[in-house]
């Protein structure tokens, strides 16, 4: 061997025990480099075989298996008996050479069979449980006086040692045939600088041996490997601290120098003082030292870059990424990925993101500002559970402005802002509750800040809006209306709500069954009902749909029960009292009566308007369970709970449903949700809302009310169509002009288009007698010799009428679909 391959080892050596005490993360990296299936608790032998193809890894087990071997024999042999100058008590010879002999004896126990040595293990840890016990049994009062204190120490001392050869035996070969190579080599680094201070400062007789040994058992215990499992861990504790620790234990009693040895032996081997003193003092220097436009370029000087793990808390290390993140923002990122995945200073790294970001959005002072902050902050993540809700709001809110101002018009762009402004509105609402309190002296002023911004943003948006001949679409053709995005442009059914208001507050309210044909606005007339009754009736919305999706009686009553209490916040920010679910486990309809006697005696002066919306899906539900237990308990609440009044809504009438519903739904009052009047019609067209710019012909107008009818999703989709068919002659022109009754023709097939999935649901939803008379219909005007029964079903459905003795379309958009399939 050369001089330059010996101090190669020796340098490769230190390193590996650098990275074995400082850097586990780094060491675990590394290995992997190695080998894929190589980690710091794999015992690099047991890959014995891949040595002659992989010289990296036949080399890392070679440095191991050196450090295991030959460090305790040089720091027995030669370190120890030098530190012993400074111990009055001297060199103790039978002690370290007993800790040598169990060290070697451990090594070739680990080449036994792992399960029989841990058997041995076991037997040796019960065999020194029992030697403690009568040993302590036989210390009398009696023996203390006749025994000399310094002889009965010695005796103690005596079997310390004993057990302390065995036990280090049991613990190096536990640890070595278990994997825990790195375990037992970090405990030897860190023994040396334990086994100075405990043999210097605490007189003991272990001296710097003893502390590798506790070194061992604290290394592997204390995360040294940073990767170690804990079987390994109390395999290794199990054995070297019982014939150590508990040692100590019993030394205690004699000498109590030796616990304040082991208690000192924690402290420096753990929490490793002597490393963070120097580290808090290095930090300190750096604050002191670093003005904060440079603090980027002192990251990589932090503790943590050489020490990645460190117990003891180093103040400043956020305040130096926050301020390099404005100067140097990919610098700060990599500090913070590197705190996250290579260190255990994880919370600093949270504490580093969340002073980022609140510095980030503090400092916006226009609309570009909250902007340009999704991308700059794209980085930080939303489903963290250790940042502040409110902030993680608050850059939710930045990504919806963005998308806002991302909008085609001005009018486009002053919509999509309702949903940012609302929320703004709402977080500084929250934080000034208790759960979000500490939040708010932060929080609190880039809320009111973002809210102005955005407020007079949407005025000067407004000013453009008004100014550009583009037209704004704000029809909304597609799912149910919701009043927070629809607000005014529901339009009509005033004679619905009327009739529910009036009947319901009656002494014996009736059962409603709202009736009407697929996207005629059931649902959307059942969301606006809040706004359309008085205070005293709460309506509380249950899409079945959701309840018909579960298979158990006890899933379906919990989703009933979370339905009512959010849409009872929702109608009316009412906080309903939390069910028994244990309850409900057991039983789960008498567990939702107890519920409701509970929210009928809390809320006594109200009535509730239960809305079962698509109620047909309970048959779902029936075929499922195979039992009608559902509709008995409905009927139960529609006969002995006054406060409660049922609102069944859906598509079918009582006599297209299955039998069983006529005992459920007797003497029920229908509702039937029909085309819209024309004036209601007329209106959703020309004023969808307020203020709304007058675009129509009047020929165009009595165009769409003959092309729908007054099918209020048909008008909303004609119109949105029209509208984009302006829009685009505008860009082109720069010149507004109205609607004329051509533009509405030439719209058909793109509202053909567009609405394709109302047009099939229809056509699938029909029979094929059905859509044999209605094919018919449609391509020659006329049907000869129709079946009578099915004419009347489709003239009760409103889908054709009688017309002076002729059958024809309610909707002609209708007639120009089927026409489509005829083609």
């Amino acid at each position: 061997m050369t001089a330059d391959s010996l101090w190669q080892d020796i340098r490769e050596s230190g390193q590996l025990l650098y990275w074995i005490y400082f850097k586990p993360f780094t060491l675990r990296q590394k290995l992997q480099e190695i080998h894929p299936d190589l980690k710091p608790n794999t015992n690099p032998f047991t890959l014995k075989a891949e040595f002659p193809g992989n010289p990296a890894l036949k080399r890392y087990a070679a440095q191991v298996w050196c450090l295991i071997v030959v460090t305790p024999i040089i720091t027995t042999i030669f370190i120890a008996p030098l530190i012993s100058i400074f111990n009055d008590e001297g060199f103790n010879w039978l002690l370290n050479g007993l800790f040598l002999i169990g060290w070697i004896l451990g090594l070739s126990l680990s080449t036994l069979n792992s399960k029989r040595l841990i058997r041995y293990a076991w037997w040796f840890i019960l065999l020194v449980i029992a030697a403690i016990f009568f040993f302590n049994a036989g210390i009398t009062p009696k023996l203390l006086a006749e025994y000399d204190n310094h002889e009965l120490i010695g005796i103690t001392r005596l079997l310390i040692s004993l057990l302390f050869a065995f036990g280090v035996a049991l613990g190096i070969a536990l640890g070595v045939a278990r994997g825990a190579v790195l375990g037992v080599a970090g405990g030897v680094a860190l023994g040396v600088p334990v086994g100075v201070a405990v043999g210097v400062t605490g007189g003991v007789a272990l001296g710097v041996t003893g502390g590798v040994a506790l070194g061992v058992a604290l290394g592997v215990t204390g995360g040294v490997t940073g990767g170690v499992p804990v079987g390994v861990a109390v395999g290794i504790t199990g054995s070297v601290a019982v014939g150590v620790a508990l040692g100590v234990a019993l030394g205690v009693m004699f000498d109590v120098a030796f616990g304040v040895a082991f208690g000192v032996t924690y402290v420096l081997g753990v929490l490793r003082v002597y490393f963070w003193l120097p580290e808090l003092m290095w930090v300190l220097i750096l604050n002191l030292a670093t003005p904060p436009t440079q603090a980027a370029s002192v990251l990589r000087r932090l503790p943590p870059y050489f020490d990645q793990i460190i117990h003891l808390p180093l103040p400043f290390l956020d305040k130096f990424i926050i301020n390099a993140y404005r100067n140097n923002p990919s610098a700060a990122q990599n500090t913070i990925d590197y705190l996250i995945n290579f260190t255990n200073q994880q919370k600093i790294a949270l504490r580093a993101m969340a002073g980022i970001a609140i510095s980030t959005l503090s400092r916006c002072r226009y609309v570009t500002d909250i902007t340009s902050t999704v991308d700059n902050l794209h980085w930080i993540p939303r489903n963290s559970q250790d940042l502040s809700p409110a902030l993680l709001s608050l850059l939710d809110i930045a990504a919806s402005i963005r998308a806002a101002y991302d909008g085609t018009t001005p009018y486009r762009k002053i919509e999509l802002l309702e949903q940012p402004i609302t929320e703004l509105s709402q977080l500084q609402r929250d934080l000034a509750t208790r759960e979000l309190a500490k939040d708010a002296p932060l929080l609190g002023s880039i809320t009111n800040q973002w809210l102005q911004i955005l407020q007079d943003s949407r005025k000067t948006l407004e000013e453009e809006a008004a100014n550009s001949p583009e037209i704004p679409n704000v029809y909304l053709a597609g799912n149910a209306l919701l009043p927070n995005d629809a607000k005014e442009r529901f339009k009509g059914r005033q004679d619905i709500f009327r009739a529910i208001e009036d009947i319901s507050l009656s002494a014996q309210s009736p059962v409603f069954l709202l009736y009407g044909r697929r996207r005629s606005g059931k649902t959307s007339a059942l969301n606006y009902l809040p706004r359309k009754v008085g205070s005293d009736l709460i309506p509380l919305f249950v899409d079945v749909q959701n309840i018909a999706s579960f298979t158990s009686y006890e899933n379906i009553v919990n989703s009933l029960v979370e339905q009512i209490k959010t849409s009872a916040f929702t109608a009316r920010n009412l906080i309903l009292p939390h069910a028994n679910y244990n309850a409900i486990s057991q039983d789960p309809f008498a567990g939702l009566q107890q519920w409701m006697s509970l929210v009928e005696k809390k809320i006594s002066n109200k009535r509730f308007l239960l809305c079962l919306d698509e109620f047909e899906r309970f048959e779902e539900v029936i075929a499922t369970t195979n039992s009608r237990t559902l509709l008995n308990f409905l009927r139960h609440v529609m006969q002995h709970r006054r406060q409660w009044i049922l609102l069944f809504s859906g598509s079918h009438r009582l006599n297209e449903l299955q039998p069983y519903w006529s005992d459920c739904l007797i003497g029920t009052r229908t509702l039937h949700l029909t085309y819209l009047k024309k004036s209601e019609a007329r209106e959703l067209i020309q004023q969808p809302v307020t203020n709304f710019r007058d675009i129509y012909e009047p020929d165009a107008v009595e165009e769409i009310l003959d092309l729908t009818n007054g099918q209020p999703y048909l008008i909303q989709l004609t119109c949105s169509c029209i509208v984009d068919y302006l829009n685009r002659e505008i860009r082109q022109s720069q010149i507004f002009r109205k609607a004329t009754r051509q533009d509405v023709r030439d719209v058909v097939s793109t509202v053909l288009e567009q609405g394709e999935g109302y047009f099939v649901e229809f056509w699938q939803y029909l029979s094929e007698r059905e859509r044999i008379i209605l094919r018919t219909l449609a391509q020659q005007g006329t049907v000869d010799a129709p079946d009578q029964l099915i004419i009347n079903k489709l003239v009760q459905a409103e889908i054709i009428r009688q017309n002076q003795g002729n059958l024809e379309f309610q909707v002609p958009l209708i007639r120009s679909y089927i026409e489509t399939l005829v083609e």
